[in-house]
């Protein structure tokens, strides 16, 4: 059986942790106990994901031809991704360093680096696009994101976005979405009124069928049409929930392609984005399909 195939747009970097017990202190020199580098970036976080899950994920990027970039594009490869990679002319490639201590929230330390944003001609929508069930865009270049995404909605592929925060052409983006992913953050910040509720159906009017936010260690709530979803989140050891939010996009991504329902999409990806928790680094603990479906059943 020919697997699903899902179009991933977003930004790349190379992701590193570090875990120790001293982090939080206010000292000159910290002692790691424990240390991993990861392929990071909202596409490319969920990318893996999907890939993980059972789809063949295509990913638009860009990173410079720099060590760093070299890393990241061996990474998606070794994960099964085809990496439509942009090599820019910048010398530094996106990175960052997240330190975790006492407690599951990070302190994370990014360095843009000097690669130009993704141009809508850096993106070869033909191909990127051929046979996708889906495209997933992070919001990260919203004009570019936008372009393909009419691009895919001309071509009848549903359109996902992962909308974390509300930037400059984030708006113009949002009514191209099939399915909206907008964290709590993006949905006070749009829809202002106090209930998620109040949030989901105001986020919905401005044009996706379907909307969904993300609510952390609460699970989710989402709306499809006039149906309403609720999922809590399940019980889980937390090392490290930095980037729990992109195993979301990809899970939900992945579930979709696999034509699961509304709810039960929204259901898998909290587990997943759960579960990638118990970790240091989100794709060090990405779980397995039958690892969500045991708690899902």
């Amino acid at each position: 059986m020919s697997r699903p195939t899902v179009a991933v747009v977003g930004r790349c970097a190379v992701a590193f942790y570090g875990a120790g017990r001293h982090v939080d202190d206010a000292v000159d020199r910290v002692p790691l106990g424990q240390v991993s580098i990861q392929v990071g970036g909202g596409g490319a976080i969920a990318a893996v994901t999907c890939a993980a899950l059972g789809c063949h994920v295509r990913l638009a990027s860009k990173l410079a031809d720099d060590f760093l970039g070299r890393h990241a594009g061996a990474a998606l490869r070794d994960a099964g991704i085809d990496a439509s990679l942009v090599y820019g002319p910048g010398q530094l490639s996106p990175f960052t360093f997240t330190a975790v201590g006492g407690g599951p929230r990070g302190r994370t330390f990014a360095a843009g680096g000097d690669v130009p944003p993704l141009r809508p001609e850096d993106v070869a929508a033909d191909d990127l696009l051929a046979g996708a069930r889906a495209l997933l865009v992070d919001a990260s270049d919203p004009a570019t994101h936008a372009h393909v995404a009419a691009i895919a909605r001309q071509r009848d592929v549903p359109v996902i976005v992962d909308a974390g925060e509300l930037r400059e052409g984030v708006g113009e983006l949002i009514p191209l979405a099939d399915v909206l992913i907008a964290s709590e953050r993006l949905a006070a910040d749009i829809a202002p009124r106090g209930e998620l509720q109040d949030a989901l159906l105001e986020l919905q009017q401005l044009g996706p069928r379907a909307v969904v936010i993300t609510l952390g260690d609460a699970g989710a709530i989402g709306i499809d049409g006039s149906r309403l979803v609720r999922q809590p989140a399940p019980e889980v050891d937390v090392v490290d929930c930095t980037g729990a939010g992109h195993v979301f996009h990809g899970a939900f991504a992945a579930a979709l392609v696999g034509r699961a329902p509304f709810e039960r999409c929204v259901a898998f990806a909290t587990v997943a984005a759960s579960l990638s928790c118990a970790a240091l680094g989100p794709l060090a603990g990405l779980p397995s399909r039958d690892d969500i479906e045991a708690r899902l059943d």
